[in-house]
């Protein structure tokens, strides 16, 4: 086992990225989250990125990592950020009037940033800028949702049936 990693007393909770070259840290209520990277073994430097949520109840990282999904059901606002880990920024907001009614419980991006799927845990919409959601399917218990790697096709998990579904063709404008 290698040296343990010190880390700020504030961090709350560590969401390591894909291919783990970076985490999202969520820090005290009073923070906004933070962006660490891992120099091979060792910790980088700690990034802000400016106007990012202090806490989010849902996040999902695309395939490749450089895009991130943040949910606050709180706020009820969702935020895309992209240029992940060293240039990240908040691209796009999206506000309770933009997205469903019920509180979200998993959010997908695939790894263009542009096709974003929002679900309840029994419907599943795609959210495009300037449109209501758009329903694409019902589930009985989604329990998983995830784009694949460079795709436009997502795969979704309902443990009701123990089907495991593949969206294809989901591309769409943020």
């Amino acid at each position: 086992m290698g040296d343990r990693l010190q880390l700020p007393a504030d961090v709350k909770q560590v969401h390591f990225a894909p291919k783990q070259q970076y985490a999202v840290l969520e820090r005290s209520t009073d923070l906004p989250m933070s962006i660490l990277t891992f120099a091979g073994s060792e910790p980088g430097p700690i990034f802000d990125v400016a106007g990012i949520l202090n806490k989010a109840d849902v996040l999902s990282f695309s395939p490749n990592g450089t895009n991130l999904v943040l949910y606050s059901t709180a706020e009820r606002r969702l935020q895309l950020i992209n240029g992940l880990p060293e240039a990240g920024q908040v691209v796009r907001e999206i506000n309770s009037d933009d997205l469903p009614e019920e509180d979200l419980e998993f959010v997908a991006l695939n790894d263009t940033g542009l096709t974003l799927l929002v679900a309840t845990n029994q419907s599943i919409y795609r959210v495009a800028k300037g449109r209501p959601p758009e329903f694409l399917n019902n589930v009985g218990n989604l329990v998983g949702m995830r784009f694949r790697p460079q795709s436009d096709d997502a795969l979704t998990l309902d443990s009701d049936i123990g089907q495991l579904s593949l969206l294809q063709n989901l591309e769409s404008s943020p």
